[in-house]
């Protein structure tokens, strides 16, 4: 585990990367967020990558302005390095801000739906039922499925 400190003496105000924190959240807020936006700009490989491992922890303190100003260009410095493993830690990092920040920003493209809903449709008629998918319909009557295509 990764302690930061800020400046206080180290048993005073130490953070260890964890989801179980005991502290306030205006102490987490006031103190580490801002050690944590400057630790982003640190091009230092282990660095990153401890960050972008715990960023989930960090990004529900930030306000949206942080993380579409600082957080997300920095993230996505990542994906320009030539390290394997520093392209899928940011990956993963941006799957993190995706609930954050919307897909919008972080792709940075305008998206069209491409994968539907293919629940099929159930409607009871009489003493069966009929399921139907695409241009299919199934008829499930006394224990057999009977297929009809439209």
């Amino acid at each position: 585990m990764a302690v930061i400190t800020c400046g206080l003496p180290w048993n005073y105000f130490s953070f260890r990367f964890s989801l179980s924190c005991n502290w306030p959240f205006y102490l987490i807020r006031a103190h580490l967020l801002p050690l944590f936006l400057n630790l982003l700009e640190n091009r230092d490989f282990h660095v990153r990558v401890l960050l972008l491992h715990h960023i989930g922890s960090f990004v529900s303190l930030c306000n949206h302005d942080d993380l579409v100003g600082v957080v997300l260009p920095e993230v996505l410095v990542g994906l320009k390095d030539s390290s394997d493993e520093m392209v899928s830690v940011t990956l993963h990092a941006l799957g993190e801000l995706v609930p954050y920040v919307g897909a919008e920003l972080v792709m940075g493209t305008s998206r069209k739906r491409i994968f539907m809903d293919a629940q099929p449709r159930v409607r009871v008629k009489g003493m069966g039922v009929a399921i139907a998918m695409g241009r299919d319909k199934w008829y499930f009557m006394h224990g057999v499925y009977v297929r009809r295509v439209l």
